[in-house]
């Protein structure tokens, strides 16, 4: 008898009756463990930013240039199907290798032998828990959304306010940045990261 614990939502039943076929044929009580990736989308505080600067000529509103995390996501969810299979298919492999190693150490008979089997077992069973686990790391280098805003200014120096809000429309942080160079005819870019 086999049974098998899958950390999953319902949309991977079909994989895990497949990956269910794939190990029952192998023979013996164990448990196996697959460890399924899923996006989970962060909520955050800051909804929208409006860039102050009170000697701009112009400035247009923040537009999205590109929403990475919804890239991420619909990356994810092309793959799924096969990332769910090859999970699926590494934890029968690594069952049938643990398997093999006992059967050998059972027929090397003798105290050794059931030494062997023993450690196997204990051995086999640890390291098939231990190698799958759900990967929990989070990118945090990368942004979720890449937003833009641009403002004329006259050449010289400007500080620049940026008021970021929440949904609502309530103001969750001011920054400031001071002493922006503006040449003439040029081009300068403050990036600015948000993390709430």
């Amino acid at each position: 008898m086999l049974a098998l614990q899958a950390v999953a939502d319902e949309d991977t039943s079909a994989d895990i009756n497949r990956g269910v076929a794939i190990a029952g044929t192998i023979s013996g009580v164990d448990i196996i463990s697959v460890a399924f990736p899923k996006f989970v989308d962060r909520p955050y505080a800051i909804a929208s930013m409006a860039p102050r600067v009170p000697d701009a000529l112009a400035v247009t509103p923040p537009a999205l240039v590109e929403d990475v995390g919804a890239i991420a996501e619909k990356d994810l969810a092309d793959r799924i199907v096969r990332i769910r299979t090859k999970a699926i298919a590494r934890a029968a492999i690594k069952y049938a290798i643990q398997k093999a190693v006992e059967r050998a150490a059972r027929e090397a008979g003798g105290d050794y032998g059931a030494l062997l089997q023993i450690g196997a077992q204990i051995g086999g069973g640890i390291a098939r828990f231990a190698t799958e686990q759900a990967d929990k790391r989070v990118w945090s280098t990368l942004p979720d959304q890449i937003w833009m805003s641009s403002i004329v200014l006259p050449e010289g120096s400007h500080d620049i306010e940026i008021d970021f809000m929440n949904a609502q429309q309530t103001l969750v942080e001011t920054r400031v940045f001071p002493g922006v160079q503006v040449a003439p005819g040029g081009r300068h870019f403050v990036i600015v990261r948000t993390v709430q």
